[in-house]
């Protein structure tokens, strides 16, 4: 797709008080196909162009409804066969369409207060931690935190089931923020752990409220991280 037309997508997002830094964006390699979506979550407007110019455009994008499903082919097919396609401007307007009915019912729905982004993690601001700063985990934490994580797994297969590439995702992540337990301290592994889960969760397109507990329940789980004293190896 060309990138005039990339443009007038973000600056939709942009006029319309949303963050475009929030939203990524992929070119097949077909060259007509672009795909829109906000990060960490599954919703997505996909566009593409006819096959045989690059000013005439159809659409699809995900609902905020249960399981978050594309939307039918816009403009519809033709009754008889053949592809029908419109103007930029008309795919422009679904867009908006997909922001306002979409995404920012989703981000309203996800944008919330929990221990991850508010109130633990202000405790290291605040100098609530007991001391702890960013010291290095023990041997005995990072045991201690292996072991969360395998719960954390459990408890997300127990929701399941998932997909390959999901399973993909919850086993490369939890792995990673394994692994950081022994290369960063407490304060930056919570705020990695902050970031990497809910957009984890998210991406397994649970429904809103179950996704919320679970993220809850997470932070709940691993908030003994910024809360206690270091454990003496």
């Amino acid at each position: 797709m060309l990138t005039s037309y990339k443009d007038q997508l973000r600056g939709v997002i942009s006029r319309h008080g949303l963050d475009y830094r929030d939203f990524d964006g992929e070119e097949f390699s077909d060259g007509r196909t672009f795909v829109l979506w906000l990060r960490g979550s599954p919703m997505r407007f996909i566009v593409w162009s006819a096959p045989d110019e690059f000013h005439s455009f159809a659409c699809e994008f995900s609902r905020f409804a249960p399981g978050f499903p594309l939307t039918k082919r816009f403009p519809p097919r033709r009754r008889f066969g053949g592809a029908e396609f419109v103007g930029f401007e008309v795919v422009r307007d679904q867009f908006l369409k997909w922001l306002q009915t979409s995404v920012i019912p989703y981000l309203k729905e996800y944008q919330f207060e929990d221990p991850w982004r508010t109130g633990i993690a202000e405790s290291f601001e605040g100098g609530t931690d007991g001391g702890n700063e960013n010291s290095q985990f023990s041997p005995a934490e990072q045991h201690r935190l292996r072991d969360n994580l395998l719960e954390v797994r459990a408890r997300l297969l127990r929701l399941g089931p998932f997909s390959d590439p999901q399973m993909q995702a919850i086993d490369a992540r939890l792995s990673y923020l394994e692994q950081a337990t022994r290369r960063v301290g407490r304060k930056d592994w919570f705020l990695i752990a902050a970031s990497v889960l809910p957009d984890l969760v998210a991406g397994l397109m649970l429904e809103p409220q179950l996704a919320k507990d679970v993220v809850l329940a997470v932070g709940q789980l691993l908030s003994w991280v910024i809360l206690t004293p270091p454990m003496l190896p």
